[in-house]
């Protein structure tokens, strides 16, 4: 049985033209799972809630959030641990972290949270942060889980500053924004990280549902500790490195011990591949062949300490002139597709930030024209009615940017670099 997780990168040219000016390369890597795993491994899991309970959230949303967090316990074990915080004005331990050896008295205490108040995250995070340091050790998997309906009032720097915290103790967060009133731009930066992610829930009905979802991710980690080096040869930068899939996303690359590029990534939850495509700036090149980065990808099977290292080197002829191979590998240009969308959007939003709103306008119609190239003519759609709400009133609807930009983030679900190839 083939239990190893294997490595593949194609690069968008098989040579580089000789020139003396830069010039851009991309290169794609598909982390793939094992064609057949073993009997799949459940790790201990340490899960922090952290639940706005603020006056927006009365009635139904709150009656869902928390049949939402009784689901999650009734799925932990005496070998897991749960925490549960709420904020409004202020921040509230409601259940210290603690092994789940009483589930009933756990869901007892769900049920007493009400909603009132105004919405300060920052203060939950502090919570969030203090209860977590205290098992810096853990040996599973550790993630908090945030809801919240609501915009954040004046401490949005403050919870940017918490979540790195967290993310830098090796703990994931989910950060789920519900309905059409939150600070999609926040949850968007306190998710920019490796093991951290956020999520758009349009309804209270859909709550449940995207925790069930949360909690089969965590049940079934692929591989822990995940990490990205990137070592360029002399002149070679990485100017850019997405995640595409699950989904799409900015991840932060960060400077190593020894120059090297390092990217780290965290767990690999569910068994879908874990795709990624690096933007880089070639130097002025002489003909040869040239060693132009050397790629590392470490990790560590779910209950073993050792960690294991996949290697590549991108090497390739340097022709003369103009020539070479101009066509692009399909999954590379299919990726490149999906980026350039995702991109177009958020450029329009900072566009639109600045009072540039013809520019942010011209932005979404080409996000909505490649769309419809690639098929995907609902989400294009959804653009085009929101660039035409720019166009004539300065803004877009706050339903339309979320589902917009939400929207180009699916677009790397269900990726399958083989099967698109063959049907390119």
């Amino acid at each position: 049985m083939e239990r190893d997780i294997r490595i593949a990168c194609t690069p968008s040219r098989e040579d580089v033209p000789a020139l003396q000016e830069e010039q851009l390369l991309y290169l794609l890597v598909e982390i793939l799972p094992a064609t057949e795993r073993e009997e799949e491994v459940r790790l201990p899991l340490d899960i922090c809630l952290l639940l706005d309970c603020s006056s927006s959230m009365r009635g139904d949303r709150l009656f869902q959030a928390k049949e939402a967090a009784r689901y999650v316990v009734s799925q932990l074990t005496p070998a897991d641990h749960f925490c549960l915080i709420v904020f409004n004005d202020r921040g509230t331990l409601i259940i210290p972290r603690q092994p789940v050896q009483a589930p009933a008295g756990i869901r007892e205490h769900i049920a007493e949270v009400q909603a009132s108040g105004g919405t300060e995250m920052a203060r939950g995070l502090e919570l969030v942060l203090q209860q977590m340091q205290q098992a810096a050790a853990f040996a599973g998997v550790r993630r908090v889980i945030l809801l919240t309906d609501g915009q954040t009032y004046g401490d949005e720097n403050r919870c940017v500053e918490m979540a790195r915290q967290i993310q830098q103790a090796g703990i994931g967060i989910t950060a789920l924004g519900l309905g059409d009133e939150w600070n999609e731009d926040l949850l968007a930066t306190i998710a920019a990280s490796g093991n951290s992610r956020s999520e758009y829930i349009a309804g209270a009905e859909a709550i449940t549902p995207l925790f069930r979802e949360e909690m089969r991710l965590l049940q079934g980690i692929v591989a822990q500790g995940m990490g990205l080096s990137l070592r360029p040869a002399m002149g070679l930068t990485v100017r850019n490195f997405y995640r595409i899939a699950p989904e799409i996303a900015p991840l932060p690359v960060q400077e190593g011990w020894e120059k090297e590029q390092v990217v780290p990534l965290g767990e690999w939850m569910g068994a879908d591949p874990q795709v990624f495509l690096a933007e880089l700036v070639l130097p002025p090149l002489s003909p040869g062949k040239l060693n132009l980065l050397h790629l590392s990808f470490t990790y560590r099977l779910p209950r073993e300490r050792t960690r294991q290292e996949l290697r590549y080197d991108l090497r390739l002829p340097c022709v003369a002139g103009q020539a070479g191979s101009p066509l692009v590998p399909e999954k590379v240009r299919r990726a490149l597709e999906k980026v350039m969308a995702y991109r177009l959007q958020e450029s329009a939003w900072q566009d639109a930030g600045r009072g540039n709103i013809e520019q942010a306008t011209r932005r979404l119609q080409a996000a909505a024209t490649r769309l419809i190239k690639m098929g995907e003519t609902q989400l294009a759609q959804v653009i085009e009615e929101e660039a035409r709400r720019m166009q004539t009133t300065g803004r877009t609807s706050s339903v339309g940017k979320k589902e917009i930009r939400y929207g180009t983030q699916r677009l790397g679900r269900g990726w399958s670099g083989r099967t698109q190839e063959k049907r390119g």
